[in-house]
C-alpha cells in the first residue's frame, strides 16, 4: 500500500493504466465510456456486510479496496468482495481511516483487475458533472445486487463536515451503493459516495461523498508517522532486560563491608541473612512469563507473537495501534509464512492479530493486546495474550477478552502465552523491596521465620495468591499492602 500513497502525485499529473487501455490525465470521456470504467473497477461487498467499494490499489497479488466504514463496522459474521468477474474473496482486514467514514480493505488474488485512476475534486463547483456508481441491494422488481451507474449534478461543497463528507450531488442512491465509487469526467476517482438525505416530505433530496484528496491527506499522514525513526527502531524493549542479577549482587558487597571491624564479627553477619532470604524468596511474586520464552513455536505462532510484541513497541511511542499486517510485517521485519492469511483489527483499547491457514488440517492463531483497565493511550500500558485453536480450522478464531483485571482465550481456542509490558514488570519489583521485607517480623512474634522455613508444606503468601489471580501483572501498592496484611496474620493461621 506504500508504494501507491508515495506516487499519488506523479499519478495526478500523468497517465494510469486502467486494464487494457490507458487514460489521459485531461481527456473528457463520453458518460458510457466513464461508465465501463466504474463497472471495471467497482465491486460487491456481501454476506454480512452490505455496500460496493473500488480497487484504489493493487500491489503483486494484493488488492486495496476503499468503500466507508459503515459497510464494515458493525458486522460480526463473514463479508466477502465481490470482484466484477463473478470471483467471491473473504474479507480478513478492515482499517479505519481516521476521522472518516471511510476503511480500507484488502484481498488477494493472481486475477488482474482494473485499478483506479486516482483523481481530486478540489476544482468541483456546483453545477459540475460527476457519476457514482454500486451495486445497490436486492428489491421487490430487481432480486439480484446489479450494477448502477448515475449521471449527477454538483450540489454543494461543505467544508469540515462530519465524517469527511465535504461533496454533495444529487441523483437517486439507493442502499447498497455505499463505498462505491464518485468520477469526474475523465473517469478519474474524486470521492466515496456514503450517503443520502432523506426528509420526510421530499424524499430523496440530496446525496454525500467523501472527496478522494481527504482519503489522500490521511494516508499520507500515516505514511509519515510509520515511516518516522522511533516507529523504524527494532522492538528491542520488547524482551525484558533480566531483572535477576540485581537483587544477587546486593547481598554480596554487604558482606564484604562488616569484616573491616573485625573477624569474629562475619559470623553473626553471615548467619542472620539466612533465615530472612528464605521468606523474602516465598513472599516474592512469580516473575510473568516473556512470550518469546517458551517452547519452540510453529511459524505462524511465532509470526503472531512477533506482531504482538511489535504492536506494543509501536503503540508506546506512537500512542496508537498499527493496523496493517504490511507495515507492521515490514517496520518490524516480521517473516510471515506463506500458508497462512494475516490480519489485525483495531479498537478504541486494543489490537487483535490473526493467523488464519489456507488449509483446513491446520490450527488458526490470535493474539491480542489490551490497555490495562486504568490506562489510557496516553499512558499506554498494556497486556497482551496469544491463543491456539483448539482443532484444525481455517477460519478467524474466538477473540480474547480482557475485563475485571482477567484476561481469557475465547471459546475454542488454548491459552500459549500471556505477558504485560517490561515496564510494569520492572515497575511491579522495586530494587528496595527484599530490603523492606523483614519489617513486618517483629522480634516479639514467636518463631515466625523458623516456622515459615521448615514447614513442609511450604508458606502460603497472599501476595502470590492474589498476584497470581491477577493476571494483568502485579502493581507494586498492591503488593505492599498485602505484605502487610500479611504480617498481621500468625503463620499458624496462614498454614492451615
Amino acid at each position: 500500500m506504500t508504494n501507491f500513497y508515495s506516487r499519488i502525485p506523479a499519478v495526478l499529473i500523468g497517465t494510469i493504466a486502467i486494464g487494457s487501455f490507458q487514460i489521459l490525465a485531461a481527456t473528457a470521456l463520453e458518460p458510457t465510456q466513464i461508465s465501463e470504467i466504474a463497472q471495471k473497477i467497482t465491486v460487491v461487498i456481501d454476506g454480512d456486510c452490505k455496500g460496493s467499494g473500488v480497487i484504489i490499489e493493487r500491489e503483486g497479488e494484493n488488492y486495496t479496496v476503499l468503500t466507508a466504514n459503515h459497510v464494515v463496522a458493525k458486522t460480526t459474521g463473514q463479508c466477502f468482495i465481490k470482484t466484477p468477474d463473478g470471483m467471491s474473496y473473504k474479507l480478513y482486514e478492515a482499517r479505519l481511516v481516521p476521522r472518516t467514514d471511510l476503511a480500507v480493505l484488502q484481498f488477494q488474488s493472481k486475477q488482474n483487475y482494473a485499478v483506479a485512476q486516482a483523481g481530486s475534486s478540489v476544482n468541483l463547483r456546483p453545477g459540475a458533472t460527476i457519476y457514482f456508481a454500486g451495486y445497490p441491494s436486492p428489491g421487490q422488481v430487481d432480486t439480484k445486487r446489479s450494477y448502477r451507474f448515475e449521471e449527477v449534478r454538483v450540489t454543494s461543497r461543505v467544508q469540515g463536515a462530519n465524517e469527511g463528507y465535504e461533496l454533495s450531488y444529487s441523483g437517486n442512491a439507493l442502499p447498497g451503493m455505499s463505498g462505491g465509487p464518485v468520477l469526474d469526467g475523465t473517469g478519474r476517482l474524486v470521492g466515496i459516495h456514503g450517503r443520502a438525505e432523506v426528509r420526510e416530505i421530499q424524499g430523496a433530496v440530496g446525496n454525500y461523498g467523501v472527496p478522494f484528496e481527504i482519503f489522500l491527506a490521511k494516508e499520507s499522514q500515516r505514511t509519515r508517522e510509520e515511516r518516522s525513526p522511533s516507529a523504524q527502531s527494532p522492538p528491542v524493549e520488547i524482551e525484558p532486560p533480566a531483572p535477576a542479577p540485581a537483587p544477587v549482587e546486593a547481598p554480596a558487597p554487604t558482606p564484604a563491608r562488616t569484616p573491616a571491624p573485625a573477624p569474629a564479627a562475619r559470623e553473626p553477619a553471615v548467619e542472620a541473612p539466612a533465615p530472612v532470604e528464605a521468606p523474602a524468596a516465598a513472599f516474592a511474586p512469580p516473575e510473568p512469563e516473556p512470550i518469546a520464552a517458551r517452547e519452540a513455536q510453529s511459524p505462524a505462532e511465532s509470526a503472531i507473537s512477533s506482531m504482538v510484541r511489535s504492536q506494543q513497541t509501536y503503540v508506546s511511542r506512537n500512542r496508537n495501534f498499527l493496523n496493517s499486517v504490511p507495515s507492521i510485517a515490514k517496520t518490524f521485519s516480521i517473516l510471515l509464512p506463506q500458508d497462512y492469511n494475516f490480519a489485525i483489527r483495531t479498537t478504541t483499547r486494543g489490537a487483535f492479530h490473526y493467523a488464519i491457514p489456507k488449509s483446513a488440517d491446520m490450527k488458526a492463531y490470535v493474539g491480542a493486546i489490551f490497555l490495562e483497565e486504568s490506562s489510557n493511550l496516553n499512558n499506554p500500558l498494556t497486556v497482551s495474550i496469544v491463543c491456539e485453536a483448539t482443532t484444525a480450522i481455517n477460519v478467524r478464531p474466538p477473540d480474547p477478552t480482557y475485563g475485571r483485571s482477567n484476561l481469557a482465550c475465547g471459546v475454542g481456542t488454548n491459552l500459549r502465552n500471556v505477558s504485560s509490558l517490561p515496564q510494569q514488570n520492572l515497575v511491579a519489583r522495586p530494587a528496595p523491596t527484599p530490603a523492606a521485607r523483614p519489617a513486618p517480623t517483629p522480634t516479639a512474634r514467636a518463631n515466625p521465620p523458623q516456622t515459615r522455613v521448615a514447614a513442609p508444606i511450604g508458606f502460603l503468601s497472599l501476595v502470590n495468591v492474589c498476584n497470581t489471580y491477577d493476571l494483568s501483572g502485579q502493581n507494586p501498592h498492591q503488593e505492599r499492602a498485602l505484605e502487610w496484611l500479611q504480617g498481621k496474620i500468625p503463620a499458624q493461621t496462614m498454614q492451615k
